[in-house]
């Protein structure tokens, strides 16, 4: 591992939902060139942790932090723009530009 500054950076993150934790005390640091995969089963907290550090939702606890740089991205395993016509990512990114900014506006 380099000595190189982190690009995200993740320190004590704790969420809990419903009374349930979701997250307890979760830290780590990802630097440029490395790799982090997040394993885990159903309800284990991977997607709350990323959506944390995305800043979608908010932590109870801890601090995240982020080089100015640092392009973030998501893409669920479904998505769903409009609830009433399911299309999956793939599909969703193989429209043209235009179909697919009408279908978000509908």
């Amino acid at each position: 591992m380099t000595t190189s500054q982190a690009l995200i950076s993740a320190h004590n993150i704790s969420l809990s939902h419903h009374g349930k934790s979701v997250l307890d005390d979760v830290s780590f640091e990802l630097k440029a060139g490395e790799f982090i995969t997040l394993i885990g089963p159903n309800g284990a907290g991977k997607s709350s942790l990323i959506k944390v550090l995305l800043g979608l939702i908010k932590a109870d606890s801890g601090d995240i932090k982020r080089s100015g740089d640092i392009r973030l991205g998501y893409t669920p395993q479904t998505f769903s723009p409009n609830p009433f016509i399911p299309i999956s990512v793939i599909g969703f990114l193989n429209l043209n530009q235009k179909v697919a900014q009408n279908f978000l506006h509908e």
